[in-house]
């Protein structure tokens, strides 16, 4: 043999060799490789680490929703829309909420507001003395009354000239200020100065104080009225808080004095429930309240 062919012949037993050692090291398909650890110690072999395909299989297995056609009522326009409505919602709800301090700031200057409430102020001051001096301003609808008057020796009453009828038809709701001590510049005369907040009623807004009122007299002219002040001659007086709440809408009472829990009381109490379940509230009555003393002798 040459030396060419016995090379040969030990490079091919060489490979048949490596190849017999490695069928005998390779287990079947299906049947697990035991380490050596695991068959000393009878402890399971950790787990080997899933590779990152493996791991993202199930992720990408799982059902996804269907994306909206663009036939499907919930269209960005239409929620967009809503939201806009919604938003509107809310900020009418808040605006309900300002004060009428807040609203004046906010707003800006009314002329025809003012012109709209000139006459019934100038009314109100029309024989006021000249150290009382009065200015009105309208932001939106709401208008500031400043009054500025000396602290002291002043004998006209401002404040219940305003109270008059007049107000009922031109606002629906009134603040007033704590009055502010100052001095006159010049003559150094302490006085005071007073800052009301007036909110002028809409177009189609109903007094509700003149409702409150309409049905006081109702219930003192009812004959339900006559009859509990015959049938029960207790002197006393009852005091009544008479509330119209237009969101109800309804109206609240509360009801106190000597008389409150007496028989006569109580008579006068439910034939003032009978006026208020015969009363109906106009749609665009406004928020009011009537504090009434009923002296029974």
């Amino acid at each position: 043999m040459s030396r060419v062919s016995l090379a040969l012949a030990i490079l091919l037993a060489s490979s048949v060799a490596a190849n017999v050692y490695l069928l005998v090291r390779t287990p079947r398909r299906g049947t697990p490789p035991t380490s050596p650890s695991t068959a000393v110690t009878g402890r399971p072999a950790a787990a080997a680490p899933a590779s990152p395909t493996a791991a993202a299989a199930p992720a990408t297995a799982r059902a996804r929703p269907p994306i909206a056609a663009s036939t499907d009522p919930a269209t960005c326009p239409q929620q967009l829309a809503a939201l806009s409505d919604r938003l509107g919602e809310v900020e009418a709800k808040l605006a309900d909420r300002l004060s009428n301090e807040e609203r004046f700031d906010l707003a800006s200057s009314s002329p025809d507001a003012e012109a709209r409430v000139a006459d019934y102020f100038a009314a109100a001051f029309r024989d006021a003395p000249a150290s009382v001096t009065y200015d009105v301003e309208c932001h939106g609808t709401v208008c500031r009354l400043e009054v500025v008057q000396p602290e002291r020796g002043v004998d006209f009453d401002w404040h219940e000239r305003l109270r008059g009828e007049g107000g009922l038809a031109l606002f629906r709701g009134t603040s007033m200020h704590s009055p502010e001590p100052g001095q006159d510049p010049v003559s150094k005369e302490p006085l005071l100065t007073f800052r009301s907040y007036y909110r002028l009623a809409g177009e189609q807004d109903v007094s509700g104080i003149a409702v409150l009122q309409d049905l006081y007299g109702r219930f003192l002219a009812a004959d339900a009225t006559a009859a509990c002040k015959a049938a029960h001659p207790q002197p006393g007086y009852l005091s009544l808080r008479l509330q119209l709440d237009p969101a109800g809408p309804d109206i609240n009472v509360l009801v106190g004095g000597t008389l409150a829990t007496a028989p006569g009381g109580q008579c006068l109490r439910a034939a003032l429930d009978a006026a208020i379940d015969a009363t109906t509230i106009p749609a665009h009555a406004m928020g009011a309240v009537l504090y009434q003393t009923l002296e029974l002798p």
